[in-house]
């Protein structure tokens, strides 16, 4: 496995741990379907306030909002916080493999990440 590092408000740390707990299935579930590995040797998600959209996934690193960290006692925000890290990583994998000669060749990253 590589690095995976999670950075948040000191404050918000125990809800950091609840909800970043599972992260690394993701990773091995992409391992396992697309029959490769994570072509980074690290992975960062930053978790801010304030944030303009929930996601934007970069090279090796996730900015995400706050709002997605919940702690494990609410079931109803774990769904949504695992779907948008989910997409993260997968953007990771499709974002290193794919790319695109124009603008408007970004929603083959966007499609796939989120198909699969």
């Amino acid at each position: 496995m590589h690095e995976v590092t999670h950075f948040c408000l000191p404050h918000l740390l125990p809800v950091l741990k609840s909800t970043a707990r599972w992260v690394h299935e993701a990773f091995e579930f992409f391992e396992i379907v697309l029959a490769t590995r994570y072509p980074y040797s690290c992975y960062k998600q930053v978790f801010i306030d304030e944030s303009y959209v929930d996601v934007a996934s970069f090279s090796t690193m996730a900015i995400m909002s706050t709002t997605l960290l919940a702690s494990s006692a609410v079931i109803d925000q774990t769904y949504e916080s695992r779907r948008q890290t989910t997409l993260a990583v997968a953007k990771q994998f499709f974002g290193a493999f794919i790319v695109g000669e124009k603008w408007s060749d970004r929603w083959l990253i966007e499609g796939l990440s989120a198909y699969l």
